[in-house]
């Protein structure tokens, strides 16, 4: 729903992780682009796509998968994030560690919350050595019934690079703590999965 809340960043780098093990497709569902430019042409493990259109995503969706589809979800589109929730096995929802994301999210955080699809948050953008992300959690169970993932991203400068570089976190910071923490994050989602 929200925009600038890591989106990107989580599907990008839990992709390129889960991609190494598992035939794996990005479906970039904002106009702008914004997984197909970081990735480029250099996701030799990955495919990505790039279909903005709800009518498209849908037809794409209801398709038979060999592997795994990750989408990358845009803000401020309750219908693409319906189709996108209805195809899916699981919904991540990546959050700030902010009231505002609270808000902006709180439709799709009510779905999960009552059970109308599978899901989990991940807090993300975190601010390193505060209790910001622990502060989330608790909320989100207190006022939404949502689970969080146990892995919390925090901002590190590897995030803000790995695009420029068009890489995951994994290979623009092989030993960083970014890294560190998407493994963490796709090994969590890749079992929920069962891949």
């Amino acid at each position: 729903y929200k925009g600038g809340t890591g989106k990107t960043t989580v599907a990008v780098n839990v992709a390129d992780v889960l991609g190494e093990r598992i035939p794996t497709v990005i479906i970039d569902t904002d106009p702008q682009g914004s997984a197909s430019a970081w990735l480029g042409d250099r996701a030799t493990h990955l495919r990505v796509e790039h279909i903005p259109d709800v009518v498209e995503l849908k037809r794409v969706l209801g398709q038979d998968w060999e592997g795994l589809a990750v989408v990358d979800g845009r803000p401020g589109d309750p219908e693409l994030t319906s189709v996108a929730i209805a195809a899916a096995t699981l919904t991540a929802v990546p959050l700030r560690p902010s009231p505002l994301d609270l808000h902006a999210n709180g439709p799709i955080l009510e779905q999960l919350g009552s059970g109308g699809a599978a899901g989990v948050a991940v807090i993300c953008m975190a601010t390193p050595r505060t209790q910001d992300a622990e502060i989330m959690r608790a909320t989100l169970g207190d006022q939404y019934n949502v689970r969080t993932t146990k892995t919390v991203l925090h901002q590190r400068v590897a995030q803000a690079r790995a695009p420029m570089w068009q890489s995951g976190v994994c290979e623009a910071d092989p030993s960083g703590a970014a890294t560190v923490e998407v493994l963490a994050l796709a090994a969590e989602l890749g079992k929920m999965l069962g891949v």
